[in-house]
């Protein structure tokens, strides 16, 4: 299955305003995770259906090469396949000039008098542009013009079978016996690269992952003052703490007590006083998977 090298825009797109959605001023997040499974499934990645098949031909053979417009696994963390635990590194192996083609939907044309064909009878890269813009129809306003706009990187070999590229033989696309004006704009060259994945194995099965983890990441969390134990034992019962406006001393303390250890992943600007990270701990007797989200943070 192919994962289209395609960018789409509506042009006249429904309004949803995030006004009003400020951040909190800090967060803590807990759950439990003293089970194996629990824990390699909150640090490993899951396969996905688009990815089982490459993901599965890396775990047999060890490498495979990928080019750009396909889906590719993911090379950030360690991702899991029937048991076994495996990261994934690429480089790239080649590079090709190919060209990006923009395309137009008018979803209200004014007439309909010109070339017209059905969806169903374009060359696949053509079904799959056309396809693309579509799918952006229940969440575009119709108006005067077109109101979705795309772009589709093509092969040398695609733009010989495509009928919409370079110059298009049709007008408008009928689809479900309705007509879409549609049109094809200018084209740019980009650069279209293949890569090389392979695969290292890390663990051989969910106990020996789940106890990496612990040997590198967990640490214990103790000597909390009341107002820290109250805090962070609400965390557990409620499963999150929110601090609205802004942090308080027992959330800065505690925050400051779990990042000072290594974190599982974390983000952080101290210019603008954020951060954000996982960490795994224990805490009397049980292992939490803790995040942290700190806007209000002084940097320190």
């Amino acid at each position: 299955m192919r994962r289209r090298t395609f960018l789409a825009t509506a042009a006249t797109a429904l309004g949803v305003s995030l006004a009003g959605c400020a951040q909190p001023a800090a967060s803590l997040y807990v759950s439990t995770a003293d089970e194996d499974d629990e824990l390699a499934e909150r640090t490993s990645r899951q396969v996905t259906n688009q990815t089982a098949p490459v993901v599965h031909e890396l775990a047999t053979s060890g490498s495979v090469t990928i080019p750009e417009d396909e889906w590719r696994p993911d090379t950030t963390r360690v991702t899991e396949h029937e048991g076994r635990y495996y990261t994934f590194s690429d480089e790239v192996v080649d590079v090709e000039r190919r060209k990006s083609y923009t395309a137009e939907l008018d979803l209200n044309p004014p007439n309909t008098e010109g070339q017209s064909v059905e969806l169903s009878a374009l060359p696949e890269p053509d079904r799959e542009l056309v396809g693309e813009l579509l799918e952006l129809r229940d969440v575009t306003q119709t108006g005067d013009g077109p109101e979705i706009g795309g772009s589709r990187v093509y092969s040398v070999a695609e733009e010989e079978q495509s009928e919409l590229v370079p110059e298009p033989a049709y007008e408008f696309v009928v689809v479900d016996d309705e007509t879409y004006g549609l049109s094809i704009g200018d084209s740019e060259y980009t650069q279209f690269r293949t890569y090389r994945y392979t695969a290292e194995e890390v663990a051989g099965s969910t106990a020996e992952y789940a106890g990496q983890i612990r040997d590198e990441y967990l640490f214990t969390l103790s000597g909390l003052s009341n107002g820290e134990r109250d805090l962070f034992e609400t965390a557990i019962e409620e499963q999150s703490v929110f601090q609205e406006d802004e942090a308080t001393e027992a959330f800065r303390s505690l925050a400051d007590e779990i990042h000072a250890h290594k974190a599982f992943e974390l983000t952080e600007d101290r210019a603008s006083g954020w951060y954000s990270g996982q960490w795994v701990l224990e805490y009397e007797g049980a292992v939490y998977w803790v995040t942290v989200d700190h806007n209000d943070w002084d940097g320190e």
